[in-house]
């Protein structure tokens, strides 16, 4: 059964725009198409037009100044509830667009508007302006935006997790900087010790050369070695010979231990953090302590009490932000020093079957007061003084547990000190 098409009619269309271009195109193209179109440069002008000229049709950009979008939809809203109004927002602002379908409009189109999404709405309005179909296509359009939402909200928590790093990486990097220095000063120093040696070692060469005349003048080899016995016999020489060796030892440690923190640090740091392969948690506890030990070091004693414990299928680098904000919050506890017990072990899982891999922190620091024990997760809630933390390390050390299907607790005695078990399932087998 063929259906009949509805009859188009001309309807009157009010052009709500702050920007003087966009406003014309909109009035120009519904002009060429047939409408009748007026015209307003912001919210409070669009609501007495909009009273004048009884619009069949509104378009309305979202963020103008004095009366915004939204504000006017609600007083038009008031006015006549049968009005059709689409919202104009830009690219990134769909959450007002939303916000603007939960209150009232019929539909929303993304900046720039083209012709291809501005005609086929004209006719749509004009033929019996939409008809049943408005519900249908609002309910589309919702969807497609919630999926959008949910993509959004997924890239701002991965923002949220590479920033936690970096405010941690600004924790570490007085003594991060300590390190290095002193590293590099080894190096420099004894680099600088076999520069200032060149007169030593010319020495040694004009030695050399004056065997070389004993033996050419005297055609004795008997001479010569002589001379040589001299020269190997020499104190000056072989302490010469010691300490350019050691020193070229020392420094070669320095750059090393330079080389090996700034990929430890790069790693700890890097974007592509997100891959889940097996991995050792003894390892990811051990890759913290080397991460926080400029800040541990002469101030906490580290206990380790490793258990035997299967690999465990996760994010290596996430992971491992997990522990070295424990470690942190551990050591900022304990300003006058302490001692920090790290226990790994296997145990049932809480809920479900098989086996949990727990790793378990435990220290001797000022604890948490039993009153704010339970807000400890939420997101920039601290117990530190101003300035010494931002409130969202345990908040995203629980989401990134999540994502992993583990779970993190937190157990505090006021004076005594806290403790931070992390639990993660052995068969969490997954792929990203």
């Amino acid at each position: 059964m063929l259906r009949a098409k509805r009859k188009r009619f001309p309807i009157k269309v009010l052009c709500v725009e702050d920007d003087p271009d966009s406003r014309q195109y909109l009035v120009d193209t519904v002009t060429a198409a047939g409408h009748e179109a007026m015209a307003a440069g912001n919210g409070l002008a669009g609501f007495e037009c909009f009273a004048a000229f009884r619009p069949d049709l509104v378009l309305c950009d979202i963020r103008m100044p004095g009366m915004n979008g939204l504000e006017l939809l609600a007083a038009m809203r008031k006015q006549s509830a049968g009005v059709a109004v689409v919202m104009l927002t830009a690219f990134g602002c769909e959450e007002y667009a939303i916000k603007a379908l939960r209150e009232g409009a019929n539909d929303y189109l993304k900046k720039p508007i083209r012709h291809a999404d501005l005609l086929p709405l004209l006719e749509k309005y004009a033929e019996g302006r939409g008809g049943g179909d408005d519900l249908a296509r609002t309910n589309q359009r919702l969807l497609d935006i919630n999926s959008a939402l949910r993509q959004e909200i997924k890239n701002q928590a991965e923002l949220l997790v590479q920033s936690d790093k970096m405010a941690a990486i600004g924790t570490l990097s007085a003594g991060l900087s300590h390190e290095i220095s002193n590293s590099m000063l080894l190096v420099v120093c004894n680099l600088s010790w076999l520069a200032d040696s060149k007169g030593k070692f010319k020495e040694l060469l004009d030695k050399y050369r004056g065997i070389e005349t004993v033996l050419r003048n005297t055609g004795s080899p008997e001479a010569a070695n002589e001379e040589i016995r001299k020269l190997i016999e020499s104190k000056r020489l072989a302490g010469l010979q010691q300490e350019v060796l050691a020193l070229l030892d020392d420094a070669m440690d320095g750059a090393m231990e330079v080389d090996v923190l700034l990929k430890d640090l790069k790693t700890f740091s890097r974007l592509d953090s997100a891959e889940f392969a097996p991995a050792d948690l003894n390892e990811r506890v051990d890759f913290a302590l080397k991460m926080t030990q400029p800040r541990l070091r002469n101030k906490v004693v580290v206990k380790k009490k490793y258990g035997e414990m299967p690999p465990v299928n996760c994010s290596a680098q996430k992971i491992g932000q997990v522990f070295v904000n424990i470690l942190l919050n551990a050591e900022q506890a304990m300003e006058a020093g302490g001692a920090i017990t790290i226990t790994s072990r296997l145990a049932p899982r809480p809920t479900g079957g098989g086996a949990w891999a727990e790793v378990i922190f435990a220290d001797t620091g000022r604890g948490i007061p039993r009153d704010k024990l339970a807000r400890v997760f939420e997101p920039f809630f601290t117990t530190k003084p101003v300035g010494e933390g931002t409130g969202l390390g345990l908040y995203i050390a629980r989401a990134i547990l999540a994502d992993h299907g583990g779970a993190i607790a937190v157990d505090s005695v006021e004076g005594e000190g806290t403790t931070v078990t992390v639990g993660l399932p052995t068969n969490n087998i997954r792929s990203e």
